[in-house]
């Protein structure tokens, strides 16, 4: 999809902007310095974005938007995986904020590289536009308005873009034992509130949500990363059969890649059994966020969310997916002896204050729901669905594959004895030969061994 910055004769809209701010919210960015490692891939990444841009054509295009009004781009930036993010100040004190997504096909997830086609980064973009309009539309959750976006580089600014309001607001302290209980218990009950009020929003299909051109929201197939379409689906089965092959689909051709996608897909797989009969299996099913956290998070000096960031992955999911602690609170029991008991202990106190919260919000709620996410919240269930979907983040993809091997065999198991077990089994030893596991014929019957039974002699 190109960019959607015209009417149907050529000429700019008129965008109507919010009230200006005082100071520019660009002022504390650090650029790739704000990376944990600035020699890392992900840096290396953003750097090409860089010298890709054009900030002059990234003007033009936001200037037009406002009838030439004269505005400059900040020289500050900050980032993300693979987003660049610059502030667009106009002469009238007006700032918007310019998101860049990265063209390149090889590109840092998690901290490896994946292959992502055109059309992957497309469908996710637009799929992304459509869903803050259709939540700012449905709720009260505070999301910034897009005023124009193009899914493509052929655009004067050179690569895809998306241009929004710009929210004064700050994240919290990423050690939220730092701020004053009362504070604490504030924000955890607005991500309570946004939490449920994604809960109301439901459809038939499981898959990214899109506008069509009649204006009507739908939703439509995921595409992997390949660009291969799947779904959308119309059972949380189906889903889960899905997730359950994604470690074999998104593994390259050497033998240790493939290994660790085997096994995970053998723990996914022993999983699926446990997600096939859960809450509404066959929907409707909620739109999620996916990465709803305090990290995702805009506040005031006094608190108050103005702002719910970053949508790139939001899609609808099974209630078991859906119903997932937010960033900042998710840790559980089933990796306690990982972190030290008193980091452990303020985990469980955030966790029961955000149950707290939710509950609250449920018994409040005027409008009857036949799911409780509260109910769901935490149990064994979720906790699998969780692992499952955490697949796709490369260094936590160990972490919760020793979660998984918990909640599956017990918190005794050792889970790299259990693959060097697994692996040592005939059905595995064909990987390195094959990589269906076809390649090689059992021991027996590859030496010619003489296997009749002796009356059949």
């Amino acid at each position: 999809m190109g960019a959607e910055t015209s009417h149907a004769n050529g000429t700019m809209p008129h965008i109507a902007s919010p009230i200006p701010i005082r100071t520019k919210v660009s002022d504390k960015w650090s650029g790739i310095a704000e990376l944990i490692r600035t020699d890392s891939p992900m840096a290396k990444g953003l750097e090409d974005m860089l010298a890709k841009v054009d900030l002059e054509g990234l003007r033009s295009i936001a200037s037009g938007l406002r009838d030439g009004r004269n505005c400059t781009i900040s020289e500050k930036y900050t980032c993300g995986a693979y987003n660049l993010v610059f502030e667009i100040i106009f002469d009238d004190g007006v700032s918007w904020i310019a998101r860049l997504r990265s063209a390149s096909p090889m590109q840092v997830v998690s901290q490896e590289f994946v292959f992502e086609s055109p059309s992957y980064k497309q469908h996710i973009m637009e799929s992304e536009v459509a869903t803050m309009r259709y939540v700012r539309q449905h709720t009260t959750i505070p999301v910034p308005e897009i005023y124009a976006f193009d899914t493509t580089s052929a655009n004067p600014a050179k690569l895809p873009y998306i241009l929004m309001e710009c929210i004064r607001g700050w994240r919290t302290p990423p050690r939220l034992q730092e701020l004053p209980d009362d504070a604490l218990r504030k924000i955890l009950n607005q991500l309570a509130d946004v939490l449920l009020q994604m809960s109301m929003l439901q459809f038939p299909q499981i898959g990214y949500l899109h506008c069509d051109v009649d204006g009507q929201y739908r939703v439509r197939a995921m595409l992997d990363r390949k660009g291969k379409h799947v779904g959308p689906y119309s059972s949380a089965v189906e889903y889960y059969r899905w997730r359950a092959d994604q470690p074999l689909n998104r593994s390259n051709d050497s033998v240790v890649d493939l290994q660790e996608a085997l096994f995970h897909a053998y723990l996914y797989r022993l999983a699926l059994p446990f997600l096939m009969d859960g809450v509404k299996p066959n929907g409707p099913f909620p739109l999620a966020h996916n990465d709803l956290g305090v990290h995702n998070a805009l506040f005031d000096e006094k608190w108050n969310l103005v702002g719910v960031i970053d949508w790139s992955g939001a899609c609808v999911v099974p209630w078991e997916s859906f119903a997932q602690f937010p960033g900042g609170v998710m840790m559980g029991p089933h990796l306690r002896h990982e972190f030290s008991e008193q980091f452990y202990k303020y985990s469980c106190y955030k966790q029961r204050i955000f149950l707290e919260c939710v509950r609250q919000h449920e018994e409040k709620s005027e409008i009857e729901s036949s799911i409780s996410v509260y109910s769901m919240l935490g149990t064994p269930i979720t906790e699998v669905a969780q692992c499952v979907e955490l697949y796709d983040f490369g260094h936590l993809r160990r972490k919760y594959r020793r979660k998984l091997c918990a909640l599956l065999f017990g918190p005794d198991m050792d889970v790299e004895a259990l693959k060097k077990s697994v692996f040592k089994s005939e059905v595995f030893a064909g990987v390195k030969n094959n990589k269906n596991g076809h390649g090689r014929k059992s021991c027996a019957l590859e030496n010619g061994d003489d296997i009749l039974p002796e009356t059949m002699e």
